[in-house]
């Protein structure tokens, strides 16, 4: 699964990223708005958005890919404003995270949307493995591991 973190604060971005490359995330980081926007495409399964970030703001970018994709995309902001909740929702965010926030429960609201959009995942990659929980199937490398 394909994770876009867009977060302006780079030890809070590495963070979230390190973190969740551990459980085999595939992680694409984007630093502002801009880049948010030019890296969103079909592959990425789920966004995490800070609300304000250079550029275009959190909000505006969860504007823009509304009007292309309903893939979860989840506000993590240091806002606690009513306001700003409101405003997400109403834009169909599907959580709000606000900082301070722990990174076990960040992992557990990102796997309770995944499996909610995405129902239970068919295939696991990471780094030289593939796991196909179908056909019960293990690669390292591409070769077939048989186990016995």
């Amino acid at each position: 699964m394909k994770i876009l973190i867009v977060e302006d604060d780079k030890i809070i971005r590495e963070g979230i990223s390190e973190y969740l490359s551990e459980f085999g995330y595939i992680i694409i980081e984007a630093k502002d708005g801009r880049e948010a926007l030019s890296k969103f495409n079909n592959d990425i399964n789920l966004i995490i958005l800070d609300i304000q970030i250079p550029y275009v703001n959190g909000l505006d970018v969860l504007k823009e890919i509304r009007t292309k994709s309903k893939l979860p995309i989840l506000i993590l902001t240091a806002f606690s404003d009513e306001e700003y909740k409101i405003d997400a929702f109403t834009n169909f965010a599907d959580g709000y995270v606000e900082k301070p926030f722990s990174l076990p429960v960040l992992k557990a609201r990102i796997d309770s949307l995944i499996k909610k959009n995405f129902g239970q995942i068919e295939k696991f990659e990471y780094k030289n493995i593939d796991v196909n929980f179908n056909s019960y199937t293990v690669k390292i490398n591409g070769e077939n591991i048989y186990i016995y």
